[in-house]
């Protein structure tokens, strides 16, 4: 009797603290990448300042190796943990390689580079010194689309800096634009060449880094889009629209001066500013700031059609849990409401409630200024903004609304 509760005790026991064996080893395994013993050994040519680079860029990869941003977002994750860890050991073994041989041509798996990491986790000390000792800027590193995993993602040195983060919020991770200004225009008198990146990667590249989400850093973000843009000769058209558009919707200045640039450059056709899909007047948002300023230039400087129409955007894609019979009638609805747009009916249909008074003067002022260009709209398109003042100047202008 007692052997048999004994046993019955030991199954117990051990079905208790089974469970609590694997949950301390799934942490252990997934912590073990952010653990380092020993310090790593470094080739006596470096100097302080650039062995602790390495040391923080160390950290920073076994520290946020969950957390980094942009390449993490490209990588095939159908077994995320693992497919990270073989990523960042590949990394950090990388980094001490070139740590105890004081070399910067220290490649791993499709072109990866300690290089390419200090690049994107804000160590420009280090993308120099590593370039200075052999590193190639121009170096692909092929990785997996997230979407597609048939496909390459096709990045480099160059492409990192220029892009730095682009609208991502981690500090931490990225170079400010200030320095990536700085890093770029030392990078292509120092080895690297724009036209041995990837064209339409360096291009995505340009257009996210000018998307910063820092007003400090707005101007100098602006600066390197439009000084790699002009350097290129321009950018396919659609990222060309693309650039534009966020130009004239940053936060922290006046972005004129960079669009007269690219104007004077001859790098806005029409072609660029009227696209198939619509007019670059469309993605006018009357609460910046600058919106006046903006219309102004995009109907009189550059002679924009106040009523090229575009495409409605689509509907958003099949929901999962939706049957055949509701799919396709949704796809029906959806092929009778995509017809072309007008920019105005556009715009008020995206058009957010103001947060202040002078901020509704600016709305009605630019709408003004396109009804008096001869605007049309569509009121269904729309329907009842809510916004004080907006129906009653439209119904100034009955001849230009399309019933």
């Amino acid at each position: 009797m007692k052997k048999c509760t004994r046993i019955l005790l030991s199954v117990v026991l051990a079905g208790l603290l089974l469970p609590v064996a694997v949950v301390v080893g799934l942490w252990v395994y997934d912590a073990s990448p952010g653990w380092r013993f020993v310090d790593m050994e470094f080739h006596p040519s470096w100097s302080e300042p650039e062995r602790a680079a390495i040391r923080r860029l160390d950290k920073k990869l076994r520290a946020k190796y969950d957390e980094l941003g942009f390449f993490m977002d490209f990588v095939t994750l159908d077994e995320p943990l693992s497919e990270r860890r073989r990523q960042i050991a590949e990394a950090v073994q990388l980094l001490e390689t070139a740590a105890a041989c004081g070399r910067g041509d220290v490649y791993g798996t499709n072109g990866c580079q300690p290089a390419w990491y200090a690049a994107w986790m804000d160590e420009p000390l280090l993308v120099k010194a590593l370039v200075q000792r052999g590193a190639d800027p121009n170096k692909p590193y092929l990785f997996p689309a997230y979407l597609d995993p048939s496909s390459l993602i096709r990045s480099d040195v160059l492409c990192a800096v220029v892009m730095h983060g682009g609208y991502s919020a981690a500090d931490e991770l990225h170079l400010d634009a200030k320095e990536a200004l700085e890093l770029t225009e030392w990078l292509l008198a120092n080895g690297a060449d724009w036209r041995k990146s990837s064209s339409d990667m360096l291009s995505s590249c340009v257009v996210t880094g000018a998307m910063t989400m820092h007003e400090k850093d707005s101007d100098f973000a602006a600066e390197l889009a439009v000084r790699m843009c002009i350097r290129m000769n321009g950018l396919p058209d659609d990222k060309m629209n693309a650039l534009v558009s966020v130009l004239m919707n940053r936060s922290g200045g006046c972005s004129l001066p960079y669009l007269h640039r690219l104007s004077a450059a001859g790098l806005l056709p029409r072609r660029v500013l009227e696209r198939e899909e619509g007019s670059i007047l469309c993605f006018l948002r009357p609460g910046n700031p600058y919106a006046v300023e903006y219309l102004h230039w995009l109907l009189d400087d550059m002679k924009l059609n106040v009523n090229h129409k575009g495409v409605v955007p689509p509907d958003p894609s099949r929901r999962a849990d939706e049957d055949d019979m509701v799919y396709e009638l949704r796809l029906r609805e959806h092929r009778k409401q995509n017809r072309r747009m007008y920019p105005l009916s556009f715009i008020l249909r995206h058009m957010i409630l103001p947060d202040s008074e002078a901020e509704r003067e600016r709305y009605m002022k630019c709408l003004e200024m396109l009804l008096q260009r001869g605007a049309r709209y569509c009121r269904a398109d729309f329907g009842e903004l809510g916004i004080p003042g907006i129906l009653e100047l439209l119904d100034k202008y009955p001849e230009q609304e399309e019933k």
